[in-house]
């Protein structure tokens, strides 16, 4: 095999060993990533022909999941209700009880929840959470 040229910079303002010890350990950096970038074309290369062989799988499936999908119902995805962002639960008298997590949901419920017939709870301690129980 023919020989190659190879330049290198060196640092005159250092010594002989400091520069072969640059010298080396940039090399050692760069095989590392070199290194790591093998193994992740290695990963993502796998990965892709998994993807391929699940899509193979899938279409040859998907006739089979259209003639089962007429005989099973599937259900929509429930909606969630205004107050399940608060603590909230129904009491054994079918009362709803919303609390707030926290001062702006405290606020919150107060000013735009907060109806002429509902209840109002609130504790006189640093923290506590505005409480209301709605009579509907």
């Amino acid at each position: 095999r023919g020989a190659t040229d190879i330049t290198l910079l060196l640092d005159y303002s250092i010594s002989s060993l400091a520069n072969a010890r640059n010298f080396f350990q940039k090399k050692k950096k760069v095989a590392a990533k070199q290194q790591r970038a093998e193994e992740m074309a290695d990963i993502s290369l796998k990965n892709t022909q998994i993807k391929a062989s699940q899509r193979k799988n899938t279409k040859a499936s998907k006739n089979d999941f259209q003639s089962k999908s007429s005989s099973i119902g599937i259900s929509s995805v429930r909606r969630k209700f205004w107050f399940e962002k608060f603590f909230w639960f129904i009491s054994s008298d079918q009362i709803l009880v919303i609390a707030g997590k926290d001062a702006q949901q405290n606020e919150l419920l107060v000013k735009r929840y907060l109806r002429s017939q509902d209840f109002y709870l609130h504790a006189d301690i640093h923290g506590a959470s505005s409480v209301i129980a709605r009579n509907e």
